[in-house]
């Protein structure tokens, strides 16, 4: 379970989720019936048109586009996918909105890998509404760990026992130049 979901489970905003074939299935018979940018793509193959829009939609909303006028592409993609479940973008969005409306949480401190300006959008809005109600998000780097120990003294490097040294002895050679090397070899 990752924050988001623990986030939209405190705010009240878990429900089911549509898998992503169940939001291709559901796309498909409005592209179908709908003349868009994406036509021609849906002629050749349905199913990857499909969840190339999906796609488009999940890194859009991601970065905080709520279909916005933007262009006449943006809108239609927007239409076009409107009912076939949120994507990740649009459910931290709703996350955001429903801080919004409260005074505090149960969350103190959020450690971030990242630092927040690095965050897509609409996660980033999030993570600012959880600072507005008293969050402490924190940059956090994961402490640097010294293995307990070392590998290469368990087992100690022999050159003479090498692998390729070893081949060549099976095979009846000196070392990997041989007189016979130009003739051909044969099973």
């Amino acid at each position: 379970m990752c924050i988001r979901d623990s986030l939209e489970t405190a705010l009240g905003l878990r429900a089911p989720l549509p898998s992503e074939t169940e939001r291709i299935t559901a796309l498909l018979p409005t592209l179908r019936t709908t003349p868009g940018y994406w036509s021609r793509s849906l002629t050749a193959d349905e199913w990857g048109t499909a969840r190339r829009l999906l796609r488009d939609l999940a890194a859009l909303t991601l970065e905080g586009w709520a279909g916005q006028p933007i262009s006449q592409r943006w809108d239609a993609l927007w239409q076009v996918t409107r009912g076939t479940g949120p994507t990740e973008g649009e459910r931290w969005q709703a996350v955001a909105t429903a801080l919004a409306d409260r005074p505090s949480t149960a969350l103190r401190t959020l450690n971030l890998l990242d630092p927040l300006p690095n965050w897509p959008g609409s996660i980033r809005r999030a993570f600012e509404r959880l600072a507005a109600t008293g969050t402490n998000l924190r940059d956090w780097t994961p402490p640097q760990l010294e293995p307990p120990g070392d590998l290469a003294s368990a087992v100690p490097f022999d050159r003479d026992r090498a692998f390729l040294p070893r081949f060549f002895e099976a095979v009846g050679l000196d070392d990997a130049t041989d007189d016979r090397s130009d003739e051909p070899v044969s099973a």
